[in-house]
């Protein structure tokens, strides 16, 4: 059984401040061992449950967050930003399931730890065929594309709730409670643990959830200046909708998913 886990750092456990989030700020490097601690705790629950192969893709920021020397070592990593399909690169070589770790609500969402969907500072929003999509919900349309199942999504109360919308029946597993964009309450280690024992063995028995997208696929990007429709707009295929929205369509969603990125890198 071959597993894809594709980790982020918002929606991990013991993160609530910007400052845990970015290079350079003071706890930056603490987070990066709260995240190695929840990654390995993980993978030796997908191997304790019959995982043959395991393979982490870097999914936060440049993408180069995972202490690999810290990492299981039957394991293999994927690290950098510039690489096809983003937080979800390789999902096309051959998979049973996904594992989405750490991640967060989409944007413009109440009270969501670190809500945004890929961009904070440009993207306000993000529809495929009219559904507001966050990141869990457009990488989920991917791994399926691919003919994937999501196994399991984690991060915070308010993406798991999401989860239902964008993904359907996929198992979650909430490590934190939210209070505020910057403000959450933790569960006590032990529970989570105990709390991935048990979810990762539920997630396994269900076998997940295979999104698949309607075709052709629409998408709509909402932008929060005006400026950053500037660039996208002219590209073929692309349309001004208002001052800070694009419209674009695909033929299959592995094309969207590329336009969506390329869109987004001239919007910023």
């Amino acid at each position: 059984m071959k597993i894809y886990i594709s980790i982020d750092m918002e929606g991990l456990w013991g993160v609530h401040s910007p400052e845990q989030l970015r290079a350079g700020e003071s706890e930056y490097e603490r987070t990066r061992h709260l995240m190695m601690d929840e990654l390995n705790l993980v993978i030796d629950t997908l191997f304790e449950n019959g995982a043959s192969e395991v393979l982490v893709n870097d999914a936060h920021g440049g993408m180069d967050n995972v202490l690999i020397e810290k990492l299981d070592p039957r394991v293999g990593l994927i690290g950098g930003s510039a690489k096809r399909y983003s937080m979800m690169a390789t999902i096309d070589q051959g998979y049973d399931g996904a594992i989405f770790i750490g991640y967060h609500p989409r944007a413009r969402s109440q009270k969501g730890i670190f809500d945004h969907t890929y961009s904070g500072r440009a993207i306000a929003g993000v529809s495929v065929n009219s559904s507001p999509l966050g990141e869990a919900g457009l990488n989920a349309r991917l791994a399926g594309h691919f003919n994937v199942p999501v196994l399991l999504v984690t991060g915070d109360d308010l993406v798991c709730e999401q989860m239902r919308e964008e993904i359907g029946d996929v198992t979650t597993f909430a490590v934190k409670k939210t209070l505020s964009r910057t403000a959450a309450q933790h569960m006590p280690r032990q529970a989570l643990i105990e709390g991935y024992t048990k979810r990762i063995q539920q997630a396994l028995e269900h076998g997940g959830v295979l999104v698949k997208e309607s075709l052709p696929v629409v998408g709509r990007v909402t932008f929060k200046a005006s400026s950053m429709t500037d660039k996208p707009e002219r590209m073929p295929g692309v349309r001004r909708i208002d001052a800070t929205t694009v419209e674009f369509s695909a033929e299959d969603y592995a094309q969207f998913y590329a336009l969506f990125l390329t869109v987004l890198s001239l919007a910023e």
